[in-house]
């Protein structure tokens, strides 16, 4: 490249838009582009010389893609969170392969065999394979999330996300491998580059550089570190320099050539919206470009930088002057991100801070686990992640006050972007949005949109009160009371001008054919509930076992077994021996009372929760289920204890997602016989056995949603019904609301047997769970 055509700096050359959701994740082939969203579709690829796209065929992705790795010109990797790795040759999947139990958020090929690759999971594992799908290794013992990068040296190196320790991450780790004559990993170093979690590792320029090439790291510590693995092959040395920078978390790096002579410039990637370009050697920030939204993805196309954003564009950098976008759309992008940065800098109102909870007085989630909440904290608003295993919450950082309302129409950005969707003459539902931005005056806004789809002057005021409720807005004229139909919010179009409402002649939408699928607020279930507390009692739980007939070596184990438990915090890194599940089962089957077999009960409902119980064969789990189901059978109504722990056992079961096409769940009368036991417990006069009776329920239901075979879905779905019905009738609306969210998920999982019978027990059902009832209606086309 001459010096008259290049720049030292980067400008945009092109953007595409590609997703409604956040680009998580990119690789490139030649000129394709592969891409990871956020939200379906999941897969996309893209030629960035013409910007034509394909949607990738990939029926059986049910999670975002987190993680892509080019493998050839016509072959990549593709690694999601629903715990897969699928091999795609052009846009049809060759290969899926499993083993992860969690989600997999790093690939990386091997330096020294282009048939080989690694992975890294939120299981805590990196695990070496091969492009057959065969495992070669399973490298265990991180902090969680691993990151991981195979060095042309030969070692691996493999960096964690930390661990929760009093509400705060600690203890991310770096790890250097080495690989054994009998192909097996052992570690040769253990260290701590950064002080908060490592989001990614990289290898300049691919590996280029050979075996004394550094790695590249960053963190939430909002440092890059460049650590020299290798000298001659043997010894680690250590960081050896860092860039550091303060203004938000690090996730993504890259290189870019700056020349022909091995050059390059370090490119990174923050949660502000900012990519920072560092130089090799340097101390000093040589160029920040500000994005309309999170960067989670940096890679780089030759010597151009693309970059994936949260705003669901693509947009390559380039260094030739020839290639700079045009002068309007480089002006566009500077608006967009000077806006951008001054909304995220603005932070929530000190009103708005103290609505939410007190983070000293926080209580334990009950909707599952990664649920995000934000506190306050020292009159600060922190962001805060529900851990399920180790039952507390983890702080991600401060909130700097974006809106997650925010988005685009037309081109056009705004603070908030409302759906609303409106009956058509025939029938149909269309979906129209409304933009608003903070401090305009509802009114104004409802007349231009009133103008622009051609509606009846009468419902402005209706749709004034709309943009109102749910952007608290100020409106400087006084409206008209619409609340009787319950304008709470999650109203529609629909909802505000009734169900026979229509468009006036002329209206746009005479004209829409098909109206788009209709998004739910509160459906489907999106996570299944587990029973986690009581970790700090196991010991009690212990002795009480040990009261019966139980040999002072199997003591031992059960000692042993009270204590891994307890410490949940280590779960990634220990193990629960498949020996001493096997004792739990010969115990249970021994038991010879209530009050000997509960505590039982109680070890197996807390053991699931191990990583290790998804290794116990699904044989091995019907065993005993069977024998759990039998003594809920046996008990009276009275015991509560047998009853209450046997259907949360059940539950803790259902978060094993591999466990889903076994035995375990599609056997039609092992279902039956727990619906049975459950429809009896909905009933009960205690209410903590009929709230674990609804939460099954729940469970289940989600199942029948994600179940990847139809047996299975069919085999709980018909058992389910009668249940679920029940529960609609329960005194206790939060109880009612589970049932109508078990409902909904299993309409939309296209259980067709219960639309007619949900209608009618709906309409009888109380008006304090309306906003659920709307949605399952809605969904049974009601």
């Amino acid at each position: 490249m001459s010096s008259s055509s290049s720049s030292p700096d980067f400008h945009l050359s092109k953007s595409f838009f590609v997703s409604e959701s956040p680009i998580r994740a990119l690789c490139v082939s030649g000129t394709d582009l592969h891409l990871g969203s956020q939200q379906p579709p999941f897969l996309v690829s893209m030629n960035m010389e013409t910007g034509e796209r394909t949607d990738v065929g990939q029926n059986n992705i049910s999670g975002q893609v987190t993680s892509l790795m080019t493998v050839d010109s016509t072959s990549y990797l593709v690694g999601s969170l629903d715990t897969h790795i699928r091999l795609f040759k052009s846009s049809s999947q060759a290969l899926q392969i499993s083993g992860h139990q969690g989600g997999v958020i790093s690939l990386t090929p091997s330096s020294t065999s282009p048939n080989e690759f690694f992975s890294g999971s939120w299981d805590g594992t990196c695990r070496h394979w091969n492009l057959q799908g065969e495992s070669l290794d399973v490298m265990e013992g991180h902090e969680n999330g691993v990151t991981c990068v195979h060095h042309p040296c030969g070692a691996l190196v493999t960096g964690s996300s930390g661990e929760n320790e009093g509400g705060q991450v600690v203890n991310s780790k770096m790890r250097v491998w080495r690989q054994s004559d009998n192909g097996k990993w052992s570690i040769v170093q253990t260290f701590s580059p950064h002080t908060q979690s490592i989001r990614d590792i990289q290898l300049p320029l691919g590996g280029l550089l050979g075996p004394l090439s550094p790695v590249i790291s960053v963190g939430n510590d909002g440092s890059t570190c460049m650590v020299d693995i290798m000298e001659g092959g043997k010894v680690v040395k250590g960081v050896v320099q860092r860039l550091q920078y303060e203004k938000g978390y690090l996730l993504t790096a890259s290189t870019v050539p700056k020349d022909d002579g091995g050059e390059y410039d370090v490119t990174v990637g923050n949660v502000d919206g900012e990519v920072v370009v560092w130089g090799l050697g340097e101390e000093k920030v040589k160029q920040v470009m500000q994005f309309p939204g999170t960067v989670w993805k940096v890679t780089c196309w030759g010597s151009k930088v693309v970059t994936g954003c949260n705003d669901g564009y693509i947009r390559i950098f380039s260094r030739d002057l020839k290639e700079i976008a045009g002068e309007d759309e480089v002006a566009e992008f500077a608006k967009q991100g000077t806006d951008y940065l001054r909304k995220i800098r603005g932070g929530p109102s000190k009103e708005d801070v103290e609505k939410y909870d007190l983070w000293d007085t926080r209580v334990p989630c009950t909707q599952g686990d990664k649920t995000v909440k934000v506190f306050n904290k020292g009159g600060q608003a922190w962001a805060a992640q529900w851990d399920a295993i180790s039952e507390a919450w983890v702080l991600i950082g401060e909130v700097t006050g974006t809106d997650e309302n925010r988005g685009k129409i037309n081109g056009v950005e705004y603070d908030h972007v409302l759906p609303i969707e409106h009956e058509v003459a025939g029938g149909g539902l269309r979906t129209l949005q409304i933009g608003y931005n903070n401090g305009e005056n509802p009114f104004v806004v409802a007349q231009k949109f009133i103008d622009e789809h051609q509606m009846d002057q009468n419902d402005l005021s209706q749709v004034a009160d709309y943009i109102t409720k749910r952007t608290g807005a100020k409106t400087e004229v006084p409206t008209i009371d619409m609340t009787q139909d319950g304008m709470n919010g999650d109203t529609t179009m629909a909802d505000m001008f009734g169900a026979g409402a229509s468009n006036p002649p002329g209206s746009l939408g005479a004209a829409v054919q098909q109206p788009p699928a209709v998004v739910f607020e509160t459906i489907p279930i999106k996570s299944v509930t587990i029973y986690g507390a009581g970790e700090d009692k196991v010991g009690k739980a212990v002795d009480k076992v040990k009261e019966g007939k139980v040999s002072e070596s199997d003591g031992l184990i059960l000692d042993d077994l009270a204590r891994v438990i307890k410490d949940s915090s280590r779960y990634h890194a220990s193990t629960i021996d498949e020996g001493w599940y096997a004792l739990l089962l010969s115990l249970l089957n021994s038991a010879t009372s209530p009050e000997t077999t509960f505590p039982v009960i109680d070890l197996f409902r807390l053991a699931i929760l191990h990583p290790s119980a998804s290794k116990q064969s699904p044989s091995f789990w019907c065993d005993v289920v069977d024998k759990i189901v039998g003594l809920m059978e046996a008990v009276p109504a009275s015991n509560v204890a047998v009853r209450m722990l046997g259907l949360r056992v059940w539950c803790n079961l259902s978060k094993i997602r591999q466990f889903y096409d076994s035995p375990l769940f599609s056997d039609q009368a092992r279902i039956g016989r727990l619906c049975s036991v459950a429809m009896e417990c909905v009933g009960s006069g205690n209410k903590n056995v009929r709230a674990s009776a609804v939460m099954l329920v729940m469970d289940l239901a989600y199942v029948v949603h994600v179940s990847p075979k139809g047996e299975t879905g069919a085999s709980i779905g018909s058992a389910l019904l009668d249940v679920v019905l029940v529960c609609l009738q329960d005194a206790d609306v939060e109880n009612r609301r589970r049932g109508l969210l078990a409902v909904g998920t299993m309409v939309l999982a296209g259980g067709k047997d219960l639309r007619e019978a949900i209608v009618t027990e709906i309409k009888n059902s109380r008006a304090e769970t309306e906003t659920e009832e709307k949605e399952v209606l809605k969904a049974a086309g009601k």
